[in-house]
Formats: structure tokens, sequence, C-alpha cells
């Protein structure tokens, strides 16, 4: 089944998991900003706990399709996301073999939010070694056509969820204990192996 979704900022585990098992994905450009979503932050496992990095954007009150919703770089959060990811990843296994890439990623100055998201999201099927079928949407659709999913918001940090997924050692752990459905990321960098065998499979 095809999947109608929006994109999301160094997605949570759940949001790839729902990509890698639906034979073909929706990525939905022409819905209004939503504010306090996933669309521009991400939660990933600080020294104190879970940290969410939030994306600044401009004209996020106005009534603008998100393919058209513009990053602001008039804060410096390309540096403190950056400098966030290090400190909370830089001891775990396998951060040093993607620092330079991530690095780059962090300080792309692209234009629009949408774009951003997309190049994230390459960067990482790239790394988890998934093939993601995805299309664009042309037009908003206000609802899902039959034999689409309509997963529109359905991901959200105002909803509780009841995905699972395998522990895996974290960084901070013995500190705080284990953080489910932190940005794939998280599980990249500690455990490579397993979130590849975990997302890999339909």
């Amino acid at each position: 089944m095809t999947a109608l979704i929006e994109l999301h900022y160094l997605p949570c585990i759940e949001y790839m998991h729902t990509l890698n098992t639906h034979a073909k994905i929706l990525f939905e450009g022409h819905e209004y900003f939503v504010k306090q979503t996933w669309r521009n932050r991400s939660r990933i496992y600080g020294a104190n706990g879970a940290q969410d990095l939030i994306l600044p954007v401009k004209n996020k009150s106005a009534k603008i399709p998100a393919k058209d919703i513009e990053i602001a770089y008039y804060e410096n959060w390309q540096h403190n996301h950056w400098m966030s990811v290090h400190s909370g990843y830089r001891s775990s296994p396998y951060y040093d073999y993607y620092e330079e890439e991530i690095k780059g990623l962090f300080f792309k100055q692209e234009k629009y939010l949408f774009d951003y998201n997309l190049l994230w999201l390459e960067w990482i099927t790239k790394t988890l070694k998934i093939s993601i079928d995805y299309l664009l949407t042309e037009e908003y659709r206000p609802a899902a056509e039959p034999g689409i999913a309509d997963l529109r918001n359905t991901i959200s940090p105002k909803k509780p969820t009841v995905f699972s997924h395998p522990n895996y050692h974290q960084v901070f752990e013995d500190k705080h204990g284990f953080i489910p459905n932190l940005s794939v990321l998280d599980w990249i960098f500690n455990d490579l192996s397993g979130a590849r065998n975990y997302l890999s499979k339909r």
C-alpha cells in the first residue's frame, strides 16, 4: 500500500519503520505548515536525557505550502544542532565513521525546510542500506484515495505512541535509562548493524 505522509527533520525510528513498511510513499508538500511537530524538530539523547532540536523557520504562522517554508538562518541553530549531536554521540561506536558527512549536512545552506529534510532522509536511507520508493505530491489532497493510507500527523510529539522496537545500548543509558524512539541517528551511531537489520525488514 502507498502511504501519504509529511517529511520529518532527523526522523524518529517509528517514522523510518513506517516508511519502510509501505510499498510506496507520497510526501505531502502542499499542506499548510503545522507548528510543534516533527517537521522541524527532532529528539536525540544528550548528557541530560532526551533533548529536542528545533529548526527555526520563516512565516510559520502564514498559510504557505510546506514545500515553500523557508529555513531561518538568523539564529545559529546549525552550530547548536551540530554540537548537540557531536556532544551526545562522539563516544558512540559508529559516530566517527559519519562525523564529517553529517557535519557537512548540518551546515548546508538549503533554502527550504522540505528540501533539507529530504537531504537528510536520503542520507539516512543510504546509511541504513534501505530503499524507499517515493514521490512528491503535486497538489494538496484533503483525504486519501483508495489504496493510500493517510498517515499525515499520525507521528507527532503531541501524541503517545504504541510503537516499540528492540532495545540497543545508548551512550547515557547508565544515567537516564533506555529512551525509545529517538531520532534514528541515535540507533545508527550506537548500533548500526542492529538498525540496519531491524529497519530493512518489511
